[in-house]
Formats: C-alpha cells, sequence, structure tokens
C-alpha cells in the first residue's frame, strides 16, 4: 500500500471507531486578521487589475503562512480533518477577481499547504492520523465544467450544499466521471443545513 492508500484506509478505520471531528469556518479566521488589499495581492499580484480583498483562496499563494496558522490551530483544538482553503477555487467562483487563469495555482498551493500541516501533526503526534480533504463550493449546473480543471481531486467536500438537486448532479457517480474525477476511490462528503420548508 502506498502512503496515499495508507491513509485512506487510516480514515476509514477511524470513520467506523468513532465520529471524526472536522475544523471549522476559514473565511471568519481569515477576516478577523484584518488584512488590507495589499496584504491579499502579495508580490504575487501586486499589479493585478482588480480587487482581491476578501479572496481568502488568493492567500494560498500570496500568504500561505495566514493559512497553515490557521489550520494549525483547528487541529491544536481537537480536529481530525482540516479542509483546504479552496472554497472558492474554481473556473467560476473566480471570474469576479479575474483569478479564472490561476484556478490550478490556487488549488494546488492550498492542497501543498494542508498536506504540511497535516504531516506536521503527524510527525509530533503519532496516534491518531490526521487528514485533509479538498473544499468547494458551486452552483449544480457549472459544476461539470468548473471540475474539470480540477483533474486531481481525490475527495470531494461539497460545502453548503442547500439543494437536492444540486447533491444529486454532484454525487453521481457517472456525473463525476465526467468530471474528470473518475478515480474509482475517489470519495465524495457533504455539508448541508435542514431547514423547514427545506428543499432537501
Amino acid at each position: 500500500m502506498d502512503p496515499r492508500e495508507t491513509r485512506i484506509e487510516a480514515l476509514k478505520n477511524l470513520l467506523r471507531e468513532r465520529i471524526v471531528i472536522l475544523d471549522g469556518a476559514m473565511g471568519t479566521m481569515i477576516q478577523a486578521q484584518q488584512l488590507d488589499e495589499a496584504a491579499f495581492r502579495g508580490s504575487q499580484f501586486a499589479k493585478h487589475p482588480k480587487d482581491l480583498r476578501q479572496n481568502c483562496d488568493a492567500l494560498n499563494i500570496t500568504q500561505p503562512h495566514i493559512v497553515q496558522a490557521i489550520q494549525r490551530q483547528y487541529l491544536e483544538a481537537g480536529a481530525d480533518i482540516i479542509k483546504t482553503n479552496t472554497f472558492n477555487s474554481n473556473a467560476i467562483s473566480t471570474l469576479d477577481y479575474g483569478l479564472e487563469n490561476h484556478v490550478h495555482a490556487l488549488n494546488l498551493a492550498g492542497a501543498q499547504i494542508a498536506r504540511q500541516v497535516v504531516e506536521e501533526f503527524d510527525a509530533a503526534i503519532m496516534n491518531p492520523p490526521y487528514f485533509k480533504i479538498g473544499a468547494d463550493s458551486v452552483h449544480a449546473l457549472a459544476m461539470c465544467d468548473a471540475y474539470r480543471s480540477q483533474p486531481n481531486i481525490y475527495t470531494l467536500f461539497l460545502s453548503r450544499a442547500a439543494e437536492l438537486l444540486q447533491i444529486k448532479r454532484s454525487t453521481l457517480g457517472d456525473r463525476i466521471n465526467r468530471c474528470g474525477l473518475g478515480r474509482a476511490e475517489t470519495s465524495v462528503a457533504q455539508e448541508t443545513a435542514l431547514a423547514t420548508p427545506a428543499t432537501m
């Protein structure tokens, strides 16, 4: 078994034993930093034509240490799983900021940051292991096109899914395969809010 398969099996075993703890919100933690436009831009996007303030995902490239610090806090607080800081790192959500050509770089940086933090904690505390998953949010009708630009997803976390149709479009196996996620071991998790009246 390669290291990735070993980690997946460890997560499955942990899920059989108990409820695992997911981290909390990234956006509110970043807002608490009170970063200005220059901080969001960094040197990498200093001459970018659109404002980047409030684009939390851009910090994966411009201020990775801030993202790392927040993820460390969640693991220190007892989380088993941390999400990548990639909630809006898809070809649709990045349009507002003019970052649609940086989707791959945003996702790669987000995954590398989370992996580094997880490996730090694994090295310091051998039991239990820690995990990371990829987080994304996008309207159901555009999901397939958006995910074609992210072909290396192994676990897809659907955040704030509010409609049954959205979840169906996101999780159907054949749909996922057509989106370029067709690895047999690809897993899907979802975060859902229930209300009355509800569309779920």
